[in-house]
């Protein structure tokens, strides 16, 4: 019944060479699965494989069914799983390589596992608190990177009262304007700035009085550093220390004994401020510093150079640098007052710490006598 029926002498096609193998193929896979499981076929005693001759019968329709059916499971079991049989001791094999498997996921994964999430929770405060710690020091050192290249400071240039005293009685002190030759100070400061910054970044604050007003403006004149000065604030702390509303010659020369007597930082003048008063001022414009390097634009910007200036007053400066250098008061009592637009330089180090440059040292002498 599997013979195939020649039409012609011609060789016998590809296709027709496949199905004769695929065939072949279906007739021993089918007699091997029924060699195999003879004991779980719920077939009829007469053979599978004789066909009855009533071919309309019930009982012929089910035997090709169950025929075509283990057929099929033969053809699907794959050469692999039938040139390999089962044996007892591949089953025992396996389990073992199972609980091999099972005892290296267990002693490298699943134990270690639990140690580490036991340890977390045991101690998670205090790894917590750890990575809050490394977080906020990669934080500040991030920060300290985008901190000003230089933090320079300015005495307002000569100004009228530098060279009279007696104007102070009928003028108030903010209203004191430069001399002639207090802008050319200033000009020649803003030409000696601009070959210390080149082309960098210039943020500039200033005090409110006339004479720091008009220091500013020359030295961003003198200088030609219009185009680079990015921001010009003015800031109310950055005054010069109030000696009174309007000062009698007089009476400024015995306050001044006084204060020589009682001690400079912490002699109060009538009507005036203290060495200590002006601190209280020079602490709160450094917090405000340091919020602005924190906060401002160049907080995300490391790789840009940038520079301070802050123009003000000769006691003013010493007491910023006592604040900002965290120096005692007995430091203090040994600097004296710039020169009028003389510069006092702060560079910043690998650090993020700052220092005066020594070429711009504070005066341990006095200088010529100001306001």
């Amino acid at each position: 019944q599997y013979c195939i029926r020649r039409t012609s002498h011609k060789p016998p096609s590809r296709r027709l060479h496949y199905q004769r193998i695929i065939a072949l193929v279906h007739r021993q896979s089918t007699h091997r699965y029924l060699h195999q499981h003879k004991s779980n076929l719920t077939l009829p005693n007469r053979s599978i494989v004789t066909c009855s001759p009533n071919r309309h019968s019930a009982l012929h329709k089910s035997r090709i069914n169950q025929l075509h059916t283990l057929k099929f499971k033969a053809f699907c079991t794959t050469s692999s799983d039938s040139n390999t049989p089962t044996t007892k001791t591949e089953t025992r094999g396996s389990k073992k390589v199972r609980k091999a498997k099972y005892r290296f996921a267990a002693q490298f994964v699943y134990i270690p596992l639990v140690l580490f999430c036991g340890v977390c929770i045991a101690y998670k405060e205090e790894i917590l608190t750890y990575f809050m710690i490394q977080m906020f020091k990669r934080r500040e050192e991030f920060m300290k990177k985008c901190y000003p290249k230089r933090i320079i400071l300015i005495r307002h240039g000569e100004s009228e009262a530098n060279i009279n005293h007696v104007i102070l009685a009928d003028v108030a002190d903010h209203e004191i304007p430069l001399t002639p030759r207090g802008y050319e100070e200033a000009l020649q400061a803003g030409r000696e700035l601009k070959e210390l910054i080149c082309d960098e970044d210039l943020y500039c604050y200033y005090s409110p009085y006339k004479r720091a007003r008009e220091t500013l403006y020359a030295i961003l004149e003198g200088g030609n550093l219009g185009k680079q000065t990015k921001v010009q604030i003015e800031d109310v702390r950055l005054i010069e220390q109030k000696f009174g509303n309007h000062q009698n010659p007089e009476w400024m020369e015995q306050e001044r004994i006084l204060r020589l007597k009682y001690g400079r930082y912490f002699y109060q003048f009538k009507e005036g401020e203290s060495g200590l008063d002006v601190t209280l001022r020079a602490t709160a414009f450094t917090d405000r510093l340091f919020d602005h390097f924190r906060t401002g634009y160049y907080s995300t910007r490391p790789d840009i150079e940038w520079n301070v200036l802050i123009v003000s007053h000769g006691l003013f400066m010493r007491v910023f640098l006592k604040s900002f250098l965290r120096k005692t008061v007995d430091d203090f009592q040994k600097w004296y007052n710039y020169a009028n637009c003389e510069m006092c330089i702060l560079v910043k180090d690998q650090h993020g710490e700052y220092s005066v440059h020594p070429s711009t040292p504070l005066p341990l002498t006095p200088r010529r006598r100001s306001a």
